[in-house]
């Protein structure tokens, strides 16, 4: 599973300027099944949240963080069913364990075999919260050729989160002005980005042999340019 901060339908095969802002989502979707109706279900734990649906199909509490409330609560996950057929499990996360009490409800009540955090990479970039796409798809690319095989393992991209204020030597598009300077035309940038490395790592993985074999999911964690910054975007002419 890849889970990618704020991803939103909207984007999908769309371009700007005649380039296109997601070539490799929309490649993959051309090439497997896409589910393009859902209705955002996160509250007030956000990201872990997702975390919570993804593993669980449970909802979340309407307030608090399930993740902070119930951490330990003997759920049944998609760790713990793969586990019941021979599968190992990994949670390779960006964000420190401590962040959304990640750490105790991954490993605790979800049951992950394995939990990655900030700490566990060898961080060649940083963006914006933390560890790069680009340097988090290169270590987890590296880390599944050791892994026990059959496996289960959960990624979280980071880059593309709000502000959206990717440096400007990684943008790609030439935005005009006011839409360059908004979080909308960030978002746009950003989106990009992962894009370009959600791409890279499914090549690393096909040229490994690992493809071969294996299912990937690509999903939202929750809106990201439109739950945030609708102030800005109403103000674009």
């Amino acid at each position: 599973i890849i889970q990618v901060e704020s991803l939103e339908s909207f984007i999908i095969g769309h371009e700007y300027n005649g380039k296109k802002i997601t070539p490799e989502l929309d490649n993959i979707i051309s090439n497997g099944i896409y589910f393009p109706n859902i209705y955002e279900q996160v509250n007030e734990g956000t990201s872990s949240d997702c975390d919570l649906m993804i593993n669980t199909s449970m909802l979340p509490l309407r307030r608090g963080s399930t993740f902070f409330r119930y951490p330990n609560c003997n759920y049944n996950s998609l760790p713990k069913i793969l586990a019941n057929n021979g599968y190992s499990s990994y949670s390779l996360h960006p964000d420190k364990g401590s962040f959304w009490n990640y750490s105790n409800a991954l490993k605790g009540g979800i049951a992950f075999e394995n939990f990655y955090d900030y700490y566990s990479y060898n961080i060649s970039e940083e963006i914006g919260m933390g560890i790069s796409d680009k340097s988090y798809f290169e270590n987890v690319s590296s880390m599944i050729k050791d892994f026990n095989s059959p496996y289960f393992v959960h990624t979280i991209t980071l880059t593309n989160h709000g502000p959206f204020d990717l440096p400007e030597e990684k943008r790609e598009f030439n935005l005009d002005s006011e839409l360059g300077k908004s979080e909308m035309g960030g978002y746009i940038e950003s989106v990009h980005y992962t894009d370009t490395q959600i791409g890279d790592f499914i090549k690393r993985l096909d040229e490994e042999g690992i493809l071969d074999n294996s299912i990937i999911v690509i999903t939202g964690d929750h809106t990201g340019v439109h739950k945030y910054y609708n102030h800005s975007i109403d103000n674009l002419s």
